[in-house]
């Protein structure tokens, strides 16, 4: 259940309709929701069942305020936006995020692969070609997949039905033998 916070404010009304939007894009996969929901931000649980796996999406907003001593300054918005996909069969692991130091120790093979910041880790680096592309067109910050649990976290809003489809493919391609992986 959500908790909301009532403000007569533009920016209450665009974060719950923002979660009103998502919950109902999810509402045939029957969603537990949990969280709350103000004109500072929100921070909302989504649990729900899809393909036999169960997933978890975390969205989280807060709104920091900056000094304006002299000059008032506009507040920074932060969205993050995290998916947790477990009961998967894959017995591979890799890891990939932004990271300078971090890409210092990805093979040469791999930072062909992924641009800078990009590091990855593979434990069968035929999967990297085909982890890439989602990474790049979502923007993704991490993206995880060790002990049958896929973890991925990204900045900023986004159509969260095409991010969904977007990840069954990457679990598909995490579940396939890796004789079907480019």
């Amino acid at each position: 259940m959500i908790t909301y916070e009532f403000a007569n404010s533009p920016i209450f009304r665009s974060n719950k309709n923002y979660i009103e939007k998502i919950v109902d894009q999810l509402k045939s996969y029957i969603p537990r929701v949990d969280g709350y929901c103000s004109s500072f931000g929100f921070n909302i649980e989504i649990h729900f069942s899809k393909d036999n796996y169960s997933y978890l999406l975390k969205l989280h907003k807060h709104q920091s305020t900056q000094n304006g001593v002299v000059v008032p300054v506009d507040a920074f918005d932060f969205l993050k936006i995290e998916l947790v996909i477990s009961d998967l069969p894959a017995s591979q692991h890799f890891h990939v995020g932004k990271s300078a130091v971090r890409r210092l120790m990805t093979s040469s093979q791999l930072t062909e692969i992924f641009p800078a910041p990009y590091f990855a880790t593979f434990s069968d680096e035929r999967l990297a070609q085909s982890i890439y592309p989602f990474v790049q067109e979502n923007n993704i910050e991490e993206i995880a997949l060790s002990k049958g649990i896929l973890t991925c976290m990204k900045f900023g809003k986004m159509e969260i039905t095409t991010f969904l489809s977007q990840a069954a493919t990457v679990i598909n391609l995490c579940c396939a033998p890796l004789s079907k992986v480019q």
